[in-house]
């Protein structure tokens, strides 16, 4: 693995979503995560910033005087001597707080700052996508779309850990699990939850974002936000992931990596399997109508040994990828 040339700042508010791919660098003598923003464990100053940072309140208006959290939010005690790279998981600080990163650059004028979008950038709705992106050293994106539309850097969605042991049952608590927010997707979703129980399989369905009117009832729906940590339990528990992407979407996501983390199967209508190569077909397969879903691949045992020898690469190695972002060079994957 490539030397690592800075000490690394990772900054995001939802650290649930992004605990596979950083969590396990805790410990790192490189890197310090700051979920919260500010390395505090006082849950007042915690929820303080928070609310100051809010989305949904500065998508109003933004709140001014961000700059009191600057000092507490820039800073760090490494053990080697390094430049920081200042990670940001999303556009948050450089939509609702540029002059965070002005301050980095004058506190550190040899810093790095960069942003990775997890998610699509379109579905964010940020005032000035251009002056985001333009505020930093380098942005990238998991989906190769964004990028060319963007003209960020690309990196393949093929980082990631367990954070759960690796189980290999022969039975389930259930035949098919989904987790996600129902975004432009809930009647598709919607539609696979009907095909799926009309083959008499047992679903577990975690929908977030679904107004009360639009909700309907069903053994297996859930509605609201569970933990990371909960939704990979029933992973563990299920026989099979079921994908349904956003609309836009071009490239892999979670799903598809906690299917080869955890040894389970995936249902997905992404096009990305046509061409992913990190798809097993043994284990993974693709519909572009629910009516394709074939209940005995569902039903069968896993083959967990074709989980062996799969491409994902770890989070160790996202941050040599990101480094050389930073420095401005593309790599070749």
């Amino acid at each position: 693995m490539e030397e690592l040339r800075y000490n690394f700042i990772i900054y995001n508010i939802g650290e649930q979503f992004f605990l596979p791919l950083f969590g396990a660098l805790a410990k790192h003598p490189n890197v310090e995560l700051r979920p919260h923003g500010i390395p505090s464990k006082n849950r007042l100053l915690k929820l303080l910033f928070k609310l100051h940072f809010s989305a949904k309140v500065n998508r109003i208006i933004k709140l001014p005087f961000k700059s009191i959290w600057y000092r507490s939010m820039a800073k760090h005690d490494f053990e080697k001597d390094l430049p920081v790279c200042y990670i940001f998981g999303g556009g948050k600080y450089a939509a609702d707080a540029a002059g965070f990163l002005s301050y980095l650059k004058k506190k550190e004028p040899d810093c790095k700052t960069v942003i990775y979008f997890a998610d699509l950038i379109a579905k964010k709705h940020y005032r000035d996508v251009k002056g985001v992106i333009n505020s930093v050293d380098a942005a990238c994106t998991y989906d190769s779309g964004e990028a060319g539309q963007y003209g960020i850097f690309y990196y393949p969605d093929h980082y990631f850990s367990a954070l759960l042991p690796i189980t290999q049952p022969k039975e389930f608590q259930f035949d098919v699990y989904f987790i996600g927010y129902a975004k432009d997707r809930l009647e598709r979703i919607y539609k696979a939850y009907r095909t799926l129980t009309g083959m008499n399989l047992k679903c577990k369905f975690v929908l977030a974002g679904v107004a009360k009117k639009n909700r309907i009832e069903g053994e297996g729906l859930c509605y609201g936000n569970i933990s990371y940590l909960e939704s990979v339990k029933n992973v563990q528990n299920s026989r099979c992931i079921l994908e349904i992407v956003q609309g836009g979407s071009k490239n892999s996501t979670n799903r598809i990596l906690e299917a080869i983390a955890y040894r389970r199967k995936l249902l997905s209508d992404g096009e990305y399997l046509k061409t992913e190569e990190l798809v097993i077909p043994q284990v993974m397969r693709y519909f572009s109508d629910e009516e394709e879903i074939d209940r005995d691949f569902v039903r069968s045992d896993i083959d967990y040994s074709a989980f062996d020898g799969n491409k994902m690469k770890s989070p160790e190695q996202f941050l040599t990828l990101l480094q050389s972002f930073a420095d401005g060079k593309d790599c070749d994957e």
